[in-house]
């Protein structure tokens, strides 16, 4: 997640200036020789000429007040190369006193810039470094929390702390408003706009405190602009406190704030020429003068000093011309806008893209599902669904990002070794080590990155690679799209979140139709949150069918006859977590009727991944299942992560019984017990079209590439395999079955769904993923997938063939709840896997090798018996 506020470039300077502002200028009296005012929040630090010049500093001078001010004011003029030279002076002397208020002011500073400038894993040593180092600085350790969850796209993580930062501000922890206002703008910017509001309501009230004047005027702007958009009751006191703001100030700093202010007002009186205005000054702020739109979005994309969402204002002003008689063009113009400069940020978020999804970049908090509306609008006017076309793709590449860089990969480097080469040296030189031990020094962390760079920089030098296009390059068409899912019979359903908007796209073979879900969003979100906890829990009564019965007919009860028998479905944010194979069909009091029953539902991440993965020639050199099933002891391994087992991992009683009825439906490779290995699977995996892993697994929330599967080492130990390590080899795989706990889950991205070991095998290469989203039962299961190997032996495709065996277990168990057979989902591309079915020669070889050793034993019985 990105910053959210779009209505201020102060913001980013904010991100690494907060803190600093109301702890730098402690203590300065012995320390006279580097006194340098530094205006809360935003104003830019005034140096004294004289100290510029280290050489004219006293002896007692402390040079870290020197070379702090130095380096942040190289941050707001845009200096990065000597942001790195100021920091590097910092760290011996940093690292020579005791760690206090000043260095971790100074450390996290840093750790911000480094976030904003694309280089989030390295910030997130930082921010450990400062969350271990801080703890006599509770607003430091707080701001370091946010950083990293924020740099992470942790959005569990986020809403946690959005709740800690509520108490502590609320409850009085914190007494200097200065400090609150810096926690509140920090939290806010990290979460989720439709999140944001029922935050930032509890501290209505605190531009009245004590805090600078600066900072009073950001907290009002962030009031201003939320606010707003909830039609609040104090919005009107809100812009009289601002507008005195304004006046009061003469800084042309401050001019963007004030045309995003300005233009607001403007549009909510009716002044539609005034707002455009206003928005066209912020944008020359921003970018200076522009002849055109394609001038424009040219300076935009060359520029990493102008504020993109200056230029999403303005297009926002233009489509209010229309109100003026100006009919359609300010509409198209609008639209040529919203793709253009989000398209400049879906670059930017490219060129951080180094693992499974899209690192957080500063401009991500875009509001980039606004274009729907506009490319919806120009489609129902005039009927051209090119104008739905060029919408629904720069969104659909938001949401699909990372796994639409690791698609276009795996289809070059399947074709070219040289480049599966490079791109795997690139993918290990960005793989940061994340991990942190207690007592790391910041020399240590500093020398860390500073290898890893000098790697990273070499593997890059030859950049022959860089030819692929970093995301699919092929817009959307709806009209295609349709004429598929006409002849297989199939709908995809797309639910896009933003703000305090709910978009749904549905997609049939004979219907495109884009709806707003707002009267159902907050009820929708809160069900979804309840219901993914709650069908985990054996047993669960009515409160659960009532619930589940809710929450269909509110996404799906306008459509339930449109929906043809297959279903893909595409959720963002908490959407993500809907148990949708375990929701209820039925009224109230009649039997019941499960979605995932009555419907092959598939989940995607995209359509444009749904369609490339259809699309991609797979060859494996075996079309048959490696399949594996270790055998654990319970003593082996304490696992504190695998919170669905306890403390340790159980041994599990089916897993070895589920892969040997696989191996009477086929030949293949079968590694059950101590020959279930990761060095096994990792020599094996890329040669076959099937693969089937029966074990145990855990995902993680904090950083989805440390979920992992359980296999066994060369001494029959748990080993992990982690998603991180999936990708090292392209797969050719048509199906990977994660027959374990909770393998659908991982870290929520905030846009891209869920990283973890189903998105992971997705990039690495394989077609389809079916994986379990909660903890299931060992019994079950087996049971489970013996109907679906059944189901797919006989041709069906993966979304069939899991619809046809949760229906064969309900109708062998009846009285089941979803608990035992819902958690099982497919996702990716749903064509029927190759598979042969001939028999395995080895195993029937054995067959008659112990049948003749057995007549054999019993022949020399007998000639012992006549000898005797």
């Amino acid at each position: 997640m990105g910053f959210k506020v779009k209505i201020t470039v102060r913001y980013l300077r904010a991100l690494f200036l907060l803190v600093f502002t109301w702890l730098i200028c402690l203590d300065l009296d012995s320390k006279d020789c580097c006194i340098f005012d530094f205006y809360p929040v935003v104003k830019t630090i005034v140096l004294p000429p004289c100290y510029i010049d280290a050489s004219d500093r006293r002896e007692n001078c402390d040079l870290r007040y020197l070379n702090g001010a130095k380096m942040v004011s190289a941050i707001q003029t845009a200096q990065y190369d000597s942001v790195e030279i100021y920091f590097k002076k910092l760290i011996p002397l940093i690292s020579n006193n005791e760690i206090d208020d000043i260095s971790l002011n100074l450390i996290y500073t840093y750790a911000s810039f480094l976030e904003k400038t694309g280089k989030g894993d390295q910030a997130a040593l930082y921010y450990k470094f400062l969350i271990e180092n801080s703890n006599s600085n509770y607003s430091i350790n707080l701001l370091s929390e946010i950083g990293l969850a924020s740099n992470l796209s942790n959005l569990k993580k986020v809403k946690e702390l959005s709740e800690k930062v509520k108490e502590v501000v609320l409850n009085g922890e914190i007494e200097d408003d200065n400090t609150k206002i810096g926690l509140i703008i920090r939290m806010s910017n990290a979460m989720h706009l439709s999140e944001q509001y029922d935050f930032l309501k509890s501290f209505k009230g605190l531009e009245d405190g004590e805090a600078s004047p600066e900072n009073i005027q950001a907290i009002l702007l962030m009031f201003n602009y939320v606010f707003s958009g909830e039609s609040d009751g104090d919005y009107p006191e809100i812009n009289k406190k601002l507008e005195r703001c304004f006046e009061s100030q003469n800084d042309d700093r401050f001019l963007v704030d004030e045309y995003m202010f300005r233009l607001k007002d403007a549009l909510a009186k009716g002044s539609y020429s005034n707002a455009l205005e206003y928005s066209k000054k912020a944008v020359g702020c921003s970018y200076g003068p522009v002849e055109s739109v394609e001038d424009l979005i040219k300076l935009a994309e060359e520029s990493d000093k102008g504020d993109i969402r200056s230029i999403l204002r303005y297009a926002h002003c233009n489509l209010y011309q229309t109100r003026l008689g100006k009919g359609i063009k300010p509409v198209e113009e609008s639209l040529a806008l919203y793709s253009g400069a989000l398209n400049v940020v879906l670059k930017k978020k490219n060129d951080s893209l180094k693992r499974l999804a899209s690192r957080k970049i500063d401009l991500l908090g875009v509001e980039f599902i606004d274009i729907l509306v506009v490319g919806t609008y120009l489609y129902q006017q005039t009927g051209d669904v090119e104008y739905l076309n060029s919408s629904v793709s720069v969104v659909d590449e938001f949401y699909g990002l990372g796994i639409h860089y690791w698609l276009s990969a795996r289809d070059r480097m399947r074709e070219d070794e040289a480049f599966e080469e490079a791109v795997n040296d690139l993918k290990k030189s960005n793989r940061l080590d994340l991990s942190f031990k207690n007592g790391h020094s910041l020399e240590e962390i500093y020398e860390r990155i500073r290898i890893h760079s000098n790697a990273n920089d070499e593997s890059l030098s030859d950049r022959s690679f860089n030819s692929i296009s970093l995301t699919s390059g092929k817009e959307i068409s709806l009209q295609s799209t349709q004429f598929q899912a006409a002849q297989d019979s199939s709908s995809i359903l797309s639910f896009y979140q933003n703000g305090n908007v709910l978009y749904r796209l549905l997609l049939t073979g004979d219907t495109i139709a884009v709806d707003i879900l707002n009267g159902v969003r907050t009820e929708a979100m809160t069900l979804a949150t309840s219901l993914s906890a709650e069908v985990q829990i054996p047993n669960q009564g009515e409160g659960l069918d009532k619930n589940s019965r809710r929450l269909f007919e509110l996404l799906f009860g306008d459509i339930e006859e449109l929906l043809p028998k297959r279903v893909s479905i595409i959720a963002g944010g908490v959407l993500t977590e809907i148990p949708f194979s375990a929701l209820r069909m039925e009224q109230a009091g009649e039997k019941a009727r499960y979605f995932g029953v009555e419907h092959a539902i598939s989940r995607q991440f995209s359509i444009r991944s749904k369609q490339m993965l259809e699309e991609v020639e797979l060859s494996p050199k075996y079309e048959q299942p490696l399949a594996m099933a270790p055998s654990f002891r319970s003593e082996w391994l304490l696992a504190g992560e695998l919170r669905q087992a306890g403390f340790v991992i159980p041994p599990l009683k089916y897993n070895q019984e589920e892969v040997e009825k696989l191996s009477d439906l086929s030949g293949g490779r079968f590694m059950t017990g101590e020959g279930a290995t990761v060095a096994n699977y990792k020599k094996y995996a890329k040669d076959y079209g099937l693969i089937h892993l029966a074990t145990h697994a855990i995902s993680s929330r904090e950083d989805g590439l440390k979920s992992h599967v359980l296999l066994l080492d060369e001494n029959g130990s748990p080993e992990p395999l982690y998603a991180s390590e999936i990708g090292d080899e392209t797969l050719n795989a048509d199906l990977v079955v994660l027959s374990a706990c909770e393998t659908g889950g991982g870290l929520l991205h905030a846009t891209e769904g869920t990283v973890g070991l189903t998105k992971a095998y997705l990039a690495a290469g394989a077609r389809a993923v079916v994986a379990s989203s909660w903890a299931v039962d060992d019994h079950a299961t087996a049971e489970l997938m013996d109907n679906f190997y059944e189901a797919l032996s006989a041709g069906k495709r993966t979304d069939d063939a899991l619809r046809d065996a949760r229906a064969a277990y309900l109708q062998k168990h009846p009285e089941t709840r979803p608990d035992k057979w819902a958690a099982f989902e497919a996702y990716g591309g749903m064509k029927a896997p190759g598979w042969d079915k001939s028999s395995n020669p080895f195993k029937g070889a054995w067959i008659w090798l112990l049948a003749g050793l057995g007549l054999l034993a019993g022949v020399l019985m007998v000639r012992k018996m006549k000898h005797a």
